[in-house]
């Protein structure tokens, strides 16, 4: 089983001769089910489970069949039973179990910090992509050199190339050497958020 995203799940299914694979998304630990449940669609204690925690998917032999899983819990660990059916209508003696998850959401930070080729803009690299919703300027941000002065920021626009640079714009042209600038952040009455959300937390001024 293999993360599509946040909430979902797909589990691929391989078979050496023609059947349907039957699958049940069930939390992590749950009891297991048997054969019979799994091919009905239901949990250990013979519930019915609902669509997005239950499919099928006919496989040729040979190959490799897929069934996905949707509206799950974000990071979250599941156990995936599965069963398959041949064309003759035998099926095999015991449940398959694989374990997957979900992909943990992570709240932006900073990876890097880098200058315009002219020396007006902070370009801030983030690890995930920013909203295209950013705080007016200076949007939290306090740019230093050295212990000369604080520059202040003008302007804060996402990247048009890369989104997840945010560039912030400068009343003053800085070195194109960042050895001696330091950014910090602090969030006022609104924050820079990934396109998941999550919001950046404040950081004292590093280079």
């Amino acid at each position: 089983g293999q993360p599509t995203g946040y909430t979902s799940l797909r589990l691929s299914a391989s078979v050496d001769k023609k059947s349907i694979v039957y699958a049940v998304c069930l939390s992590s630990n749950a009891p297991e089910p048997t054969v019979a449940q799994v091919i009905a669609g239901k949990n250990a204690s013979d519930v019915e489970l609902a669509s997005n925690f239950k499919g099928t998917v006919e496989v040729a032999a040979n190959t490799t069949g897929y069934i996905n899983f949707a509206n799950l819990g974000v990071g979250t660990p599941y156990d995936i039973y599965s069963a398959a059916v041949n064309e003759y209508g035998v099926a095999q003696t015991a449940v398959t179990k694989t374990r997957a998850y979900t992909i943990a959401l992570v709240p932006p930070s900073v990876s890097s910090v880098e200058t315009s080729a002219d020396g007006t803009k902070i370009l801030v690299k983030f690890n995930k992509t920013i909203s295209s919703t950013l705080p007016a300027a200076p949007g939290g941000f306090t740019v230093t050199l050295g212990s000369s002065y604080n520059d202040a920021v003008t302007g804060v626009a996402l990247n048009a190339d890369d989104k997840s640079i945010v560039e912030l714009t400068l009343t003053k042209t800085i070195y194109s050497d960042i050895s001696s600038i330091k950014i910090a952040y602090t969030r006022g009455d609104s924050g820079v958020r990934c396109v998941e959300g999550l919001e950046l937390s404040n950081f004292s001024a590093r280079a």
